[in-house]
């Protein structure tokens, strides 16, 4: 079954992913990583048998749509 949540805050299952897919495969630092300021941005997570398996992350600033972390 595939479904999907909007969460407006990180939480330890989006930085888990994020480690493994950012950090890990991608050999992105952790300092670029979570660089801060994800309270202005909007989580959408896609689950696939109730396991993470896709992440955005959306914020709007000054009327321009902002997409990072696909």
């Amino acid at each position: 079954m595939i479904d999907f949540e909007i969460f407006r805050d990180m939480n330890e299952a989006i930085a888990g992913f994020r480690r493994e897919v950012f950090i890990v495969e991608q050999g992105i630092s952790e300092e670029d990583e979570f660089e801060g300021g994800e309270d202005a941005f909007v989580h959408f997570c896609l689950y696939k048998d109730k396991s993470l398996v896709g992440y955005i992350r959306i914020a709007v600033k000054n009327g321009v749509l902002h997409i990072g972390r696909v």
